[in-house]
């Protein structure tokens, strides 16, 4: 991993926006966060949960979405053909 990338392992609920910083999230759970229109371009995301999240028309320009579950979440509009190819 770059040096410049910042790892994180946590739990993340109730998040109007994601870390300053944040490009990679391993093993991490993301709880009743609301970030409709949120830019997730060019981050990874690897064995995450969302559960009761709120992504809907979140931009995902070579996102990385690797064994990621989305559990009751609201997607409407958010384009994951865009994503990056495993």
């Amino acid at each position: 991993m770059p040096a410049e990338e910042t790892l994180f392992q946590q739990v993340f609920s109730g998040l109007n926006a994601l870390p300053a910083g944040a490009s990679v999230f391993c093993r991490c759970r993301f709880e009743n966060c609301r970030m409709p229109g949120v830019v997730l371009n060019g981050m990874t995301f690897e064995d995450c949960t969302f559960y009761a999240c709120d992504l809907s028309l979140a931009s995902l320009q070579g996102t990385a979405f690797k064994d990621v579950l989305f559990e009751e979440c609201k997607l409407q509009g958010t384009a994951f053909y865009v994503c990056a190819r495993w």
